[in-house]
This record gives structure tokens, sequence and C-alpha cells, in this order.
């Protein structure tokens, strides 16, 4: 459902931060949370990167938040999505 955003968040991380997949902990991870979404846990918080860095349109875009109530399947697609980087960088 979410296959496209979140390769283009994870392309855009891949340039900002190479190392981003180690910093998530899956057992926390959970896109309703500022502290605790992918971007939250790279960069410390979601509302202060959202406000110096990027639009609702970007973050949508890019997978970072979802509508609709989809929070819960956006978090599972990225949980996913980096247990399978996690795994290939072990």
């Amino acid at each position: 459902m979410f296959e496209t955003e979140i390769k283009r968040g994870a392309a855009y991380l891949d340039r900002v931060d190479p190392e981003w997949v180690k910093k998530i902990d899956l057992d926390l991870l959970s896109i309703n949370d500022p502290k605790d979404c992918v971007v939250g846990q790279v960069f410390g918080d979601f509302w202060e990167w959202m406000g110096y860095y990027t639009s609702w349109e970007t973050v949508h875009e890019h997978g970072f938040a979802a509508e609709n109530g989809d929070h819960p399947q956006l978090t599972k697609e990225w949980k996913e999505f980096i247990r399978e980087r996690q795994s290939e960088q072990a």
C-alpha cells in the first residue's frame, strides 16, 4: 500500500544520513508518535524536522505520515522495510 512512499522516504534518508537504519528501534517505531516515528528516531523530533525541512506534501510523499487512520499500516510496512534493511547490514 505504501511501498512507493517508503522507498522514496528511504532514499531521502540514505542521502541525508546513510546510517539512519541503525538508529531505528523497531520495538518503539510508531508513525503516529513524533519521537518514535522514523523521522523522530533519526532526527530527534518529527515536528522540529518538519518545521525546518519540509511540507506536508513531502511528508506524505515520503511515507513519513499517513492520512485517514492508515498509521498502523504505514508503521507495519516501515517495520518490514527496516527489518529487511537491518538484516542486510548485519
